[in-house]
């Protein structure tokens, strides 16, 4: 009985964590779409369903295998690298006059049995943050002076249901809407993508 228990005890602690990621990545996904979009000008909250909003981080996670490796595999090794490599620089020093004076006693339970395993998850949350939002400001400066000086190239063609074409550089899109940019615009154009859009075409 008392393995059943704690079977269960695990099995909870560990879908309470998977739905805890879940909901960062979530958050995560939201504030760096509304750095991205609001670099252009878009509220995207207002052209968001709460469909578009929940399977955000899918969308993030799936939508370009490099940003996969990053979040999946390089984040992570990150947070082990530095969490181990501060985890044995304390032991190291613990001891010397000149490291007790940065309060020791409080890394050894910091670094100690399952707190550091708590420690290393706080730290991959934090590089995520710092990954999403880069990805946010990053992108979304970029293509901001790309856009205000006309300079975005086109990357995609747009067949609509008139059977007119119109090349464009897609910005972003969600269940419902495209965000785009037609050669020398210096504005987003926003466009609902039902009874409008027939085809779109990746020209790169």
């Amino acid at each position: 009985m008392e393995k059943e228990q704690s079977s269960n005890s695990d099995s909870r602690s560990l879908q309470d964590y998977l739905s805890l990621g879940y909901l960062y990545l979530l958050v995560l996904g939201i504030f760096k779409d509304a750095i991205f979009y609001g670099y252009l000008g878009v509220n995207i909250i207002n052209y968001a369903s709460i469909q578009d909003i929940l399977l955000s981080p899918i969308i993030h996670l799936t939508s370009d295998f490099k940003r996969f490796l990053i979040i999946f595999v390089g984040i992570p090794l990150i947070s082990f690298i530095i969490g181990y490599g501060a985890k044995k620089f304390h032991f190291s020093n613990k001891d010397k006059e000149w490291y007790k004076k940065k309060n020791s006693d409080k890394w050894d339970k910091v670094y100690g049995g399952e707190n550091f395993y708590n420690f290393l998850i706080s730290l991959t949350f934090m590089c995520l943050f710092g990954a999403f939002i880069g990805f946010g400001l990053g992108r979304g400066q970029k293509i901001s002076e790309q856009l205000e000086k006309g300079e975005l190239e086109n990357n995609h063609q747009i067949t609509f249901t008139d059977n007119t074409t119109l090349k464009v550089n897609l910005l972003g899109h969600n269940s419902e809407y495209l965000f785009f940019a037609a050669e020398k615009d210096t504005i987003v154009t926003i466009i609902p993508i039902q009874d409008n859009i027939k085809k779109i075409q990746n020209l790169e």
